[in-house]
């Protein structure tokens, strides 16, 4: 995620009413208790984790790519 994008979400969020307050509260999926906080996280994070199997798959395959460094 771009630091736009997770400027963008977090302004969204603001604008929705979330609060500190909200970070604790939970609901249930899949027959486990998940917190706002954990759900927001989660969001942010997966496509990161998501690019580094990406990554990882094409390592293991032999198929993997010359390295590309990021700009800022």
């Amino acid at each position: 995620m771009d630091h736009h994008a997770a400027i963008d979400s977090c302004e969204r969020l603001e604008q929705a009413g979330y609060a500190e307050e909200h970070r604790s509260r939970s609901v249930q999926i899949d027959g486990r208790q998940v917190s706002v906080q954990e759900f927001l996280i989660s969001a942010w994070t997966l496509p990161e984790n998501v690019r580094y199997e990406v990554i990882r798959t094409r390592h293991d395959r032999k198929q993997a790519r010359e390295h590309e460094p990021t700009t800022s």
